[in-house]
């Protein structure tokens, strides 16, 4: 075996023996992909979906990383026929069986607004530090504030690395446009919450990492997520 320890699981249903075996869900996960991210990339692990548009359909559940280049790093996928709680939660334990236990490792989550991600990650890593994309909070954002200066502004406030700097936003925004400010001020602190707008969801301070100050310091060059 060229890639040993790695994780490749298949499951099919199959309701009879006459019947030829349905495909159900995949899941993979290379050891050496593994020990690549642990080695060389931060501790903060990135989920998403997205619909596979063949004949056969489905929706693809992928993880990845970011290394010191800000490249991506894909860590593991699945393929599963929707997404829900008990998808999300299986995929997540399958993940930490191959990754290790987030208390150990510190890992950090983010992700979308997936069904039933927030609560498996709850139920799953429920001390982990779980943030959301920004794009989505942006989205809602622009819907209710069309124009491009309050938008700016936004991204300003999200890139905050520091409370001081985190406030200073904040009270730009209130001069701007006071109710802008009370809709970002809104959001209940809920980790549950997909919209959760509060200083810890965004301030890169609050990171989990052993070298917190060079990962601030390199997320403010270049904050994708």
């Amino acid at each position: 075996m060229r890639n040993p320890n790695s994780t490749v699981q298949v499951k099919v249903e199959r309701l009879t023996l006459e019947l030829a075996p349905r495909f159900e869900r995949l899941y993979i996960c290379f050891n050496a992909t593994v020990q690549g991210f642990k080695a060389g990339c931060r501790p903060i692990i990135c989920l998403d979906c997205c619909f596979l548009n063949g004949y056969y359909g489905g929706q693809l559940l992928a993880v990845v990383g970011q290394d010191g280049n800000q490249h991506f790093y894909v860590i593991a996928l699945a393929v599963v026929d929707h997404e829900n709680n008990e998808v999300w939660k299986r995929f997540v334990s399958e993940l930490l069986e191959d990754i290790g236990d987030y208390r150990d490792s510190g890992w950090n989550f983010m992700s979308d607004r997936q069904k039933g991600l927030a609560l498996a990650l709850h139920e799953l890593c429920p001390d982990a530090p779980h943030r959301n994309y920004v794009l989505q909070i942006w989205r809602n954002f622009a819907e209710n504030f069309k124009n491009h200066n309050m938008t700016r502004q936004l991204w300003k406030y999200t890139r905050s690395s520091t409370m001081a700097v985190f406030e200073k936003n904040m009270r730009v925004m209130r001069v701007k446009n006071e109710t802008a400010y009370n809709w970002l001020k809104s959001s209940k602190d809920d980790p549950l919450q997909a919209t959760n707008t509060n200083a810890d969801c965004f301030l890169l301070s609050y990171i989990q990492t052993t070298s917190k100050e060079a990962t601030c310091t390199n997320f403010n060059s270049s904050n994708n997520f």
